[in-house]
């Protein structure tokens, strides 16, 4: 038709669904696994955004503490949109304090998995897919965390345009849901191959749904270590 094409864009932007546990997976896809039964069981609530800018971000709820899961407004016309990726006061308001010194981005196709990467000493980031589908996963590895050994899903895509901040202690790692993906993320410290770690991807012990199936890895992440050994040598380290 003859109307402005960014509604069109906007097609598949998910409102938050249900939280992990819930009997049916929300659009943009589920929050995790149930809980260990060491930790209260997750509501089954379905969260409306929490308002924090309203000329410019949506933030909405996440089940691991740290995370923050927002989506920058967009500004739509005739010729398609304009949004605002990343701001140091949009950030602040959302309680991300993080000093971004890298920026770097993956291409993948689909039935990849990277991941799950951390690094010691740990970072944050921020990550967004903005072209195609991802599945993006993080683990809680801080020692001291009730939830640590959880993890946590979020499908980000460059249709409904949310962005993940992880803040450091945690592992992180996505699969790709669409034919190919590209992958853009901040992160607060440069790239240094001594101080990278990784967790096997699929260690029953996490139990991770990647919500495809994984076809292609690389030989570094098949060779990661279990979850075991990290929860070994944190109890050996704070000992």
């Amino acid at each position: 038709g003859g109307g402005p094409p960014w509604p069109r864009l906007l097609r598949g932007v998910p409102p938050l669904g249900v939280a992990a546990g819930g009997a049916h997976p929300p659009p943009g896809g589920w929050r995790g696994p149930p809980p260990r039964p060491r930790t209260p069981p997750n509501s089954e609530v379905v969260h409306a955004p929490v308002p924090v800018d309203k000329r410019r971000v949506e933030a909405f709820p996440t089940r691991l503490a740290g995370l923050v899961h927002f989506r920058p407004n967009l500004f739509g016309d005739s010729r398609g949109y304009f949004l605002e990726a990343y701001s140091p006061d949009s950030a602040a308001k959302l309680g991300i304090d993080a000093h971004f010194i890298m920026d770097g981005e993956s291409l993948s196709t689909k039935g990849t998995m990277r991941g799950l990467h951390y690094r010691d000493p740990s970072e944050a980031k921020l990550v967004r897919c903005v072209r195609g589908a991802i599945w993006d996963v993080v683990v809680d590895i801080r020692p001291r965390s009730p939830t640590y050994g959880q993890w946590e899903g979020f499908e980000l895509s460059d249709e409904n345009h949310y962005q993940l901040f992880i803040p450091p202690g945690f592992a992180h790692g996505f699969s790709v849901l669409s034919d190919t993906a590209l992958m853009h993320y901040k992160k607060t410290e440069l790239y240094d191959g001594a101080k990278e770690r990784s967790l096997k991807w699929n260690d029953p012990e996490i139990g991770v749904d990647w919500r495809v199936p994984v076809t292609t890895i690389s030989a570094r992440d098949e060779a990661s270590e279990p979850f075991s050994a990290l929860t070994k040598r944190l109890r050996s380290s704070n000992a």
